[in-house]
């Protein structure tokens, strides 16, 4: 018995690492990833120069194959800047909305649940703490932390 529940924790972990490195290869410029002792969380590094694109990693993935993804909200430093309502519809239906400032510089982008903010036109103020918060229908909520640098060229 505890053998069976040990294989299925290595392979819950193994799922894991292979979606992290899926998500990693999809972020812009720099992105590592590391899992947080104390939460249990994973928290991930993004860095992007001023002035491009920064793609912001978040798993929407239900952890049980008949629950879906309902609402997703995108937090900086504990303010929602963008959501994401698929409730009672498919995902391709689900309605968006960002505070006004990001607006024109916003996209919300999945693939096989792979998931990614983008932010395009970076700027030094995006820098910061992001949190993605993941609900689901059946599933217990998600929380991914994301810390996104900005890197400032030299001037000429």
């Amino acid at each position: 018995m505890h053998l069976a529940r040990g294989y299925k924790t290595f392979f819950s972990f193994i799922k894991c690492v292979f979606r992290l490195y899926i998500l990693c290869g999809l972020c812009s410029k720099t992105c590592f990833a590391e899992l947080d002792i104390d939460t249990g969380k994973m928290v991930y590094s993004v860095e992007t120069v001023l002035g491009t694109s920064v793609n912001l990693p978040c798993d929407i993935t239900p952890p049980e194959a008949k629950d879906k993804m309902h609402i997703l909200i995108w937090y900086k430093d504990k303010v929602p800047i963008y959501t994401f309502d698929s409730r009672g519809k498919k995902l391709e239906q689900g309605k968006h909305w960002s505070i006004e400032s990001l607006s024109d510089r916003t996209g919300f982008k999945f693939q096989d649940d792979v998931a990614k903010l983008s932010l395009s036109n970076a700027r030094e103020s995006d820098e910061g703490s992001y949190q993605c918060r993941v609900d689901f229908r059946r599933s217990p909520t998600r929380n991914v932390l994301v810390n996104v640098t900005v890197i400032i060229p030299p001037e000429k």
